[in-house]
């Protein structure tokens, strides 16, 4: 990850890396029923530019460039993630149903899956 204080473009890293997921030149939409706003890879840099000194800086930075869903990456544990190999687990998806955490299974079979994490990723 960037290190604090290092103001870096986070665009241009992911293009190093080869890796700009799913941030790669989709223009942002307005929001439709039924279709989500996706971010161009310029904004997702500008966010992360701006959120650089945030605590949750690495969740930020894996929803951005892994595509994670909120609730996979809420349900995310450290035993699911393996540095060495590069590699993390989405086996749970954790969510609210009024004042109550609901945590499960992804809803479908394709939501349990490995992703795979970049070098600048793991750093």
């Amino acid at each position: 990850m960037v290190p604090a204080g290092e103001a870096r473009d986070i665009a241009g890293v992911a293009e190093e890396a080869g890796d700009v997921g799913r941030a790669d030149a989709v223009q942002v939409e307005q929001a439709v029923a039924g279709r989500a706003a996706v971010w161009t890879a310029e904004h997702l840099a500008g966010f992360l530019t701006s959120v650089i000194d945030d605590s949750l800086f690495a969740l930020w930075w894996l929803i951005g460039l892994r595509g994670l869903r909120r609730g996979e990456a809420c349900g995310l544990r450290w035993s699911e993630v393996d540095l060495d190999c590069r590699v993390l687990f989405i086996v749970r998806n954790r969510t609210t149903a009024g004042y109550q955490v609901v945590e499960g299974p992804p809803e479908t079979a394709a939501g349990t899956r490995a992703i795979a994490l970049d070098k600048h990723t793991c750093r």
